[in-house]
């Protein structure tokens, strides 16, 4: 199961800019796309978009590179898909109101731990996928990103506390139309 309400941490929606880490995130996109930020970039965003950011509160039990796994879960998608705004061209909103509520699993501290490294680690190989200059480095940087994707998912599933069962379910959550 996903747990309880009490085991839930809360996102933070900061109104003005912080030069601290954040997540950037398109109002509108055709899948999960949560970017993490930690060069203070500054954009556009609120209301209808184009971009929100969030991190974690500052009382928080998680950090934002945490919730950027968390975020960018099946599941966190699923709800999305599930109570979101549909659009032309198989676009959906990931509004405010769409994800300031989904649930954040507080983690055991080896939990988060392993988390922030392997998303960290992600961070690091996206960065040297878009440096890489020959086939061959491209290709082994793509499968190194495949490889943390898969172990960040387990991870964060086991996290939540879901069976295989239930992720079969999640998997299944069509995108809006």
């Amino acid at each position: 199961g996903v747990g309880s309400p009490g085991d839930y941490a809360a996102l933070k929606f900061p109104p003005t800019p912080r030069h601290d880490p954040k997540i950037i995130l398109p109002v509108l996109s055709i899948e999960a796309r949560y970017a993490y930020d930690e060069v203070n970039t500054m954009f556009t965003g609120g209301g209808n978009g184009p971009y929100y950011m969030v991190r974690a509160k500052d009382d928080a039990d998680v950090s934002t590179l945490y919730l950027l796994a968390i975020l960018n879960h099946p599941l966190s998608e699923a709800f999305v898909r599930t109570n979101t705004s549909p659009f032309r061209g198989g676009y959906y909103s990931h509004g405010k109101q769409f994800i300031e509520s989904l649930p954040i699993p507080v983690p055991t501290e080896a939990q988060r731990i392993a988390i922030e490294a392997k998303v960290t680690e992600l961070i690091a190989s996206n960065d040297a996928l878009t440096a890489a200059r020959t086939q061959r480095a491209i290709r082994r940087k793509m499968r190194e990103i495949h490889d943390l994707r898969v172990e960040i998912e387990q991870l964060v599933s086991a996290a939540f506390g879901l069976s295989d069962e239930e992720l079969t379910t999640v998997d299944a959550v069509p995108i809006p139309s």
